[in-house]
């Protein structure tokens, strides 16, 4: 198993919205593919799913103003959408507009 195949399987583990489950899936990748597990820890794991989740809600805010505007204006609504698909999109753009285009989709399609 190569490295780039190891940090796939974790990436796409960490989108899901069951952080304990996911968690529980990665050890068990871990382990089947030889690979040690004594330095990975749940709380370790809720927290990078949580570092994810950060950093793509502000590169969606700090990108364009009107991300920042569809917050202010109602906020509960954003972050219902932004939540949903944050677990049900992964990330897989490198510019920011590219992943705002995308939400933008997502978030007129659910209102």
């Amino acid at each position: 198993m190569s490295l780039p195949e190891l940090q796939n399987q974790m990436a796409s583990l960490l989108f899901e919205g069951d952080t304990e489950k996911s968690f529980g899936k990665f050890v068990k990748y871990l382990d089947e593919n030889g690979y040690s597990t004594d330095y990975i820890d749940a709380d370790g794991w809720r927290m990078t799913h949580l570092l994810m989740m950060k950093l793509r809600f502000e590169r969606l805010l700090n990108a364009i103003p009107s991300m920042r505007e569809l917050f202010e204006q109602d906020s509960e609504k954003f972050m219902k959408t932004f939540n949903e698909w944050h677990h049900q999109c992964p990330s897989d753009t490198f510019f920011p507009q590219e992943e705002i285009e995308k939400f933008m989709d997502f978030y007129q399609n659910r209102h």
